[in-house]
Formats: structure tokens, C-alpha cells, sequence
């Protein structure tokens, strides 16, 4: 039910998950795939509540793995609100070391991963890999993650590239094509490489797997501009972090997108930056603090950075800015494949559900 492969699967399965929780089915993993859910496709503000909720009950269950799983990307969400990275590396820290030395193996590779993509979003690569580096030094990682922070954090490019063909997330011939040109700067691969741009992320964003698919894109254009490689890509690459960040601000991610419009703006042309800067800030104003934030940090913490008025979350006032965005709402499939089994699964729960309430 967590999986899915493009947008109308991503949102075949919220839709799904909601007309389970509408029959009143209230079991722990469908819930936890729902958050799972929505803070993939950036929905965050829907995450805060009914996170703290969970995470109580998994404590009280002393269900461990679900516990540290949605604790971790509760506080990912609130950082995408506006918690300030350093306060949200903090509280990792606080969390990874109460994690038991009997879950270490289960959960450093997901917790890894949850903050290396929320570093890469608030431009702070190279803090997050010196964190884990700390706390899990033997974590797993991938090729395109270990790849992304050395773009990110001027790092030297890690070595065994050809990993990178073997990952799910960035395997196409254009990526390959591209990321190869980049890093051994071949001149024989230049015009499969100049192809490979104009292919490259042709899916819109719609989670956030697909912001870190354009994410390497970006670096990988950015640095090729920055080293003079004669790919001309200057044009996609101003594309892609249009897209980035048109998804962030739509999402209300000022978090987010505040850090990388910093990071980018260079790319962008005055003009541009300007108005993107302006569209950040009309979301941070429309924006007000969630009490419910607050309770992940020290009250002393809490009180000093609200005195500076960046950390919100919550619409405030009248209009379209105060309204819950609703969840997409799409029918389900009658098809083969992965989407009419996830639907048959579906219905089989229902009718389970539907039979013990008799």
C-alpha cells in the first residue's frame, strides 16, 4: 500500500488509505503508512497532529520501529514549516541516542536517509553527513545519496559510480548519461550528455522522491556550468529549480524552499529571484506557529526563536491561506498491475472491517 511508482499511483493509494479510514478501519499500520504518505507528497501540515498521536501510542506500545520512524519524520515536517535546521539537528541527536543498540541495524538506514534529504533541502549537506557520520557511522547509503551530498557539499565525488545504474530512484539513460559526462568529464560522452539534458525529468514533481530526482539534475547542470564542461544546459537548469521550488511554495514548504532559493540564486536571473523571494514570503506570512510544534523542544528554545517571528506553520486569518487543502481524490483502478492488486487488498480489509462490525 506505501508503494508506488508514478502520481496516479502515489495518489490511488491516499485515496485508498482514506476510504479505509472512513469505514473506520483505525489499524496502526495503515496509519502509519498514511503519514508515510503525506509527507512524501509534501502534505505536512496534515502530518503535525496526528503524528504526536502516534508517536504516543507507539511509546506506550513500546513499538520501537514505528515510534522512531514517524518521530523522525515528524520533525523532517516541521523543518519544512520553518523549525530552524539547528534546532531540528538537535533534536535528532536527542532522539538517535535513545534508540536501543538492538534497533540500531533496523533503522539507521531510514532515519539516515530522512535527514540527509532534509539537509539537502535546507543547503546544509555537509553538516547532516557530518552528523551521521557521528551517530551512525556504518549506516547504509546509496550511490545517488552519497553522490547528491558531494555535489551539495563541494565534497570529492564518491567512488564505484557505476552503483549509480543500479539504483530505482535516478535510473534512466538520461541521468546515467548525464551523471557519467559530469563525473569523469569524458569528451566522447558531450553530445550523448547535451541529448541526455533535454530528456531529463520530463515527470512533474509530485513527492518528494521526484524533488531529489531534480535536485541531481540541478547540481549536476549547475556544476558542469560552474566548471565550464560546454553542455550550454543553463536553460534547463533554471527550469528545474523553477520547478523545485513552484512545488515547495504550492505545498506552503517555506522551510524548504527558503534555503534552496538561497543556495540557487545564482542560477537565476535577478528578476526571478526577486519574485521567488516575494512568494516565499507571502507563505511565511500567511503563516502563524502551530502549538503543536512546540512540544518537541525545550520551552526556553521555543520562546527565544519565537521572539524573531520565522518559525510558522499554520494559516492565520480569513482567505484561501486558512483553508485545510484537501488530499486528492482519485478512483480506483479496475486494471492489472500493482494498483488493482493494492485495490483488491483494499477491499479485502473493507469487507474484513465490515464483517466484525456486524
Amino acid at each position: 500500500m506505501q508503494y508506488y511508482g508514478n502520481a496516479e499511483q502515489y495518489r490511488l493509494r491516499l485515496q485508498q488509505l482514506q476510504q479505509l479510514e472512513d469505514e473506520g478501519l483505525n489499524d496502526y499500520l495503515l496509519r502509519q503508512f498514511k503519514l508515510l504518505l503525506l509527507f512524501e507528497g509534501g502534505f505536512m501540515e496534515q502530518i503535525i497532529e496526528p503524528a504526536r498521536a502516534y508517536v504516543a501510542e507507539m511509546e506506550h506500545r513500546g513499538m520501537l520501529m514505528n515510534y522512531f520512524d514517524v518521530r523522525m519524520r515528524s520533525l523532517c515536517a516541521q523543518n519544512a514549516l520553518g523549525l530552524p535546521f539547528p534546532m531540528v539537528m538537535q533534536e535528532w541527536e536527542k532522539m538517535f541516542a535513545e534508540i536501543p543498540e538492538s534497533h540500531i541495524i533496523r533503522l539507521d538506514g531510514q532515519l539516515s536517509f530522512l535527514a540527509i534529504i532534509t539537509a539537502f533541502f535546507n543547503n546544509r549537506a555537509a553538516e547532516g553527513a557530518a552528523l551521521l557520520d557521528r551517530v551512525f557511522p556504518g549506516r547504509p547509503s546509496t550511490f545517488p545519496m552519497m553522490l547528491l551530498t558531494a555535489l551539495m557539499a563541494d565534497a570529492p565525488f564518491p567512488a564505484a559510480s557505476h552503483q549509480f545504474f543500479q539504483d530505482p530512484l535516478f535510473a534512466s539513460d538520461a541521468m546515467t548519461a548525464l551523471a557519467s559526462f559530469v563525473m569523469n568529464n569524458q569528451t566522447e560522452l558531450r553530445d550523448q550528455a547535451r541529448q541526455a539534458v533535454k530528456e531529463i525529468n520530463t515527470e512533474p514533481i509530485y513527492s518528494v522522491k521526484v524533488v531529489l530526482h531534480y535536485l541531481t539534475a540541478i547540481e549536476l547542470l549547475w556544476y558542469a556550468e560552474r566548471k565550464n564542461l560546454g553542455l550550454e544546459g543553463k536553460p534547463q537548469l533554471q527550469e528545474k529549480v523553477d520547478a523545485v521550488l513552484e512545488w515547495m511554495v504550492a505545498q506552503r514548504l517555506h522551510g524548504w524552499a527558503r534555503p534552496l532559493l538561497e543556495r540557487y540564486r545564482p542560477v537565476l536571473a535577478k528578476p526571478a529571484a526577486r519574485a521567488w523571494g516575494q512568494r516565499i514570503a507571502e507563505v511565511e506570512q500567511a503563516l502563524a506557529p502551530i502549538p503543536e510544534l512546540q512540544q518537541a523542544l525545550p520551552p526556553q528554545q521555543v520562546a527565544d526563536h519565537h521572539a524573531g517571528g520565522h518559525y510558522r506553520g499554520t494559516a492565520r486569518g480569513g482567505g484561501p491561506a486558512n483553508q485545510r487543502r484537501a488530499l486528492p481524490n482519485f478512483a480506483w483502478a479496475d486494471g492489472g498491475g500493482p494498483d488493482a492488486a493494492a485495490a483488491a487488498w483494499a477491499r479485502r480489509v473493507l469487507a474484513d472491517c465490515r464483517r466484525r462490525r456486524r
